[in-house]
């Protein structure tokens, strides 16, 4: 029902509006009855009416000014005005400030139930307007979320993607920012529950957007089996570290019996543009521990685990020390060998074998890591990139970056200024 307030220093006028007029019938309640514009404003900061009746002339607070407060501060609430002929002019500043309709005194029973329907019919159209406005909204916001899902899922997959694209999207989302990581959380089904995954996904989605609420996470499923959480910006999380909140979530769904849930957590990384990189990192951690009771893995124990058995072989910890030491001067397989005390071709098969890549092959990807470093500066020229990490050929250099980070070193500098 329409709650209405009634405003009128005359008693008799407020007792014969609220007594003469068939309110049930117009599916309305009289919500408080005052004697002045000060009396109404002190019932509207504690409740709310749909419709104000009142008279201009007042003491206290007159129904001018109650024009002026409601307008302000509720303006939702249709105002009929009543009004004296010898009023008229203020009844137009009224109407100036919002109000709804007046009404001249003379009789005016049948016309306030008139003004009551007209103003009920202007609510709820507006009404109506507000749920088009709300379901319009609804239905961008959830093409928008979709949209910025599937960009995510473009880099996580390594679909191929324009600069310009990615420029304009990370704009679009807001997916400009430094520390990205990437967490894999993989679900496994005990038993038959197929029926019941994807509410179980979904719930634990809500309590990861719950957690991570500050950074606003994207949160999507991959490949059927895998939840993948991309946090941007993590520097925002110092109250909610990652581990902690992850343990949290693996707790909860211990309570899940009939299913069995563990994580993969990526290295930080600088740029969306590495979403791949930390994709495959998770990846990596699951596939080499496919076997371990930890429920949280991390890629960064990876590393330090492959550098311990790097350093097992001697020559080879020698021979990345050296590419770390001199990747800016003009080295090449041979020099590095010769700086170990190994032959050239003993010593690439060993490095290979050991590290899973060529020699060169680690040169290049070093060369080319620490060239996006330096032109996040741009005080620096592109050739004075390229020397510094040891290229003579601008050309081959600029070639080199784009095969090995998928975009031109101004392109990637471009993407790097909007992080």
């Amino acid at each position: 029902m329409y709650r209405i307030m009634i405003v009128d220093d005359e008693l008799i006028i407020r007792e014969g509006i609220s007594t003469f007029i068939d309110w049930e019938g117009l599916d309305c309640q009289i919500a408080h009855s005052a004697s002045d514009g000060l009396e109404a404003v002190e019932f509207l900061q504690t409740a709310c009416v749909d419709i104000i009746i009142t008279d201009i002339r007042m003491p206290g607070k007159n129904g001018l000014e109650l024009a002026e407060y409601v307008q302000k501060y509720a303006p939702s609430t249709k105002l009929i005005i009543l009004s004296g002929y010898s009023d008229f002019k203020y009844a137009q500043e009224a109407l100036r400030h919002g109000a709804f309709d007046f009404i001249l005194k003379d009789n005016p029973l049948s016309k306030i139930e008139n003004a009551v329907r007209r103003a009920i019919s202007a609510i709820q159209e507006e009404q109506k307007k507000q749920r088009q406005l709300d379901s319009i909204q609804e239905t961008i916001i959830k093409n928008q979320e979709e949209l910025q899902i599937k960009f995510y899922q473009d880099l996580v997959y390594d679909v191929p993607l324009s600069p310009d694209e990615i420029i304009e999207k990370t704009r679009l989302y807001q997916a400009a920012g430094t520390d990205f990581y990437c967490i894999l959380i993989k679900i496994r089904i005990i038993g038959d529950s197929s029926q019941l995954k994807e509410d179980f996904i979904n719930t634990i989605a809500r309590f990861l957007r719950g957690i991570f609420a500050s950074v606003k996470p994207v949160i999507f499923p991959v490949h059927s089996k895998y939840l993948c959480i991309v946090l941007n910006d993590t520097r925002k999380l110092a109250h909610t570290p990652i581990v902690p909140s992850l343990n949290q979530i693996l707790t909860f769904a211990e309570s899940y019996p009939e299913y069995r849930l563990k994580a993969a957590i990526s290295t930080p990384h600088s740029s969306i543009t590495e979403l791949n990189t930390a994709y495959l990192e998770c990846c990596y951690c699951f596939k080499h521990n496919a076997k371990s009771n930890k429920k949280i893995l991390f890629y960064s124990d990876e590393i330090n685990t492959s550098s311990a058995s790097y350093s097992q072989n001697l020559p080879i910890k020698k021979a990345i020390q050296f590419i770390e030491d001199n990747y800016n001067e003009q080295i090449g397989l041979t020099d590095i060998a010769n700086a170990v005390g190994l032959n050239a071709s003993y010593l690439s098969r060993l490095f290979k074998k050991e590290t899973g890549e060529s020699v060169t092959e680690h040169l290049t990807l070093l060369r080319i890591e620490k060239a996006k470093k330096l032109l996040k500066d741009d005080s620096l020229r592109l050739r004075d990139v390229a020397m510094a990490v040891g290229f003579n050929d601008v050309s081959y250099f600029s070639n080199t970056f784009k095969k090995i980070a998928g975009m031109s070193p101004t392109e990637f500098r471009m993407i790097s200024e909007i992080n």
